[in-house]
Parts: structure tokens; sequence; C-alpha cells
């Protein structure tokens, strides 16, 4: 019989729930006034990067639901999310805000 764990199961996905609370972060600075439009969303570009980076350091026991492929797939996927949205980011005019 499984004995239940006395620490949240969602502290073992750390990871991912790090890289889930800076994107929230960066949608909520691009939904607050007064907030930069082009710092939000580079903030929400630095979610998959943050991803990119934890992929690559931790073993693939500790990614949690970081892991989906084979390592270098992940961390290329991610990265190249993080490259793409980051290009958007630089191309869109923002002066309005």
């Amino acid at each position: 019989m499984r004995h239940a764990s006395r620490t949240p199961r969602w502290l073992g996905e750390w990871p991912t729930v790090l890289v889930l609370g800076v994107a929230a972060a960066g949608v909520l600075l691009v939904a607050l006034p007064g907030v930069a439009l082009r710092l939000a969303l580079e903030v929400l570009a630095a979610a998959p990067a943050l991803g990119a980076v934890l992929r690559a350091v931790l073993p693939s026991a500790r990614a949690g639901l970081l892991r989906v492929r084979a390592r270098a797939v992940d961390v290329v996927l991610l990265a190249a999310a993080a490259v793409g949205v980051l290009a958007l980011v630089l191309a869109t005019p923002t002066s309005g805000r």
C-alpha cells in the first residue's frame, strides 16, 4: 500500500511552476496600465527561455513536465520558441504604450 506524501505533488514540478509563473507575470504585466508593453512581452518571452535553461541543466528525473522528448530536442524547441517570441516583440512597434 502506498502512503501519502506530506509534500504537495506540485512541489515536485517546481520547474514547470516557475516557467508558468514567469509566463503569467508577463501576461499580467501586459494587462496592467502604465507598464511598458515591450517590457511585459519580453518577460513573457523569458518564460520559454527559462524552460530551455532548466531543461538543459536539470537531470531528467527532476525536470518534471519540461521533459517531453529527448533533452536536446526539448532545449532546442524551447529556445526556438523564446527566440521567436522575442523576435516578434522586437519587430512590433509599441509607440502607443
